[in-house]
């Protein structure tokens, strides 16, 4: 059965979307192994405020129809290095250097994925073959 999941954060008396997960077709688990029909699996999101991380577990669950997930980083107010300033500088991060990053395993190094950006609602979407540690950074 499909599933979704959306964490949104409150600023400025409102709130606005921050993670949405769509999961469908889980087939492996680590530790349980392959997952039979009707089968449920018992699944975790943490987000770590301080770096902006999502944390999808249990890592390296993988899916036979790749699941969604969406990052907003319209939270961060246009201002993408942190300067102070929405600028050029900001613009070119936004349009050159940003991406969705992940981490499979979590002391290990982080690498860019495959990611559709809109920049209308400042967010990046990935199909998902399995759970790991993803981010939107530059």
């Amino acid at each position: 059965t499909s599933r979704s999941l959306q964490i949104n954060y409150s600023a400025g008396g409102g709130t606005s979307p921050f993670m949405k997960l769509t999961v469908s077709d889980h087939t492996y688990v680590p530790g349980r192994g392959n997952i039979a029909v009707g089968d449920s699996v018992l699944m975790t999101a943490t987000v770590d405020p301080n770096a902006l991380t999502i944390s999808l577990e249990p890592h390296q669950t993988q899916f036979g129809t790749p699941s969604q997930l969406q990052i907003w980083y319209s939270g961060a107010g246009g201002d993408l290095n942190d300067d102070g300033v929405v600028d050029a500088n900001d613009a070119y991060i936004e349009t050159h250097l940003l991406g969705m990053w992940y981490q499979a395993d979590p002391t290990g190094p982080w690498s860019q994925i495959s990611a559709t950006q809109s920049l209308s609602t400042k967010s990046f979407t990935a199909a998902l073959q399995h759970f790991s540690g993803y981010s939107v950074s530059w």
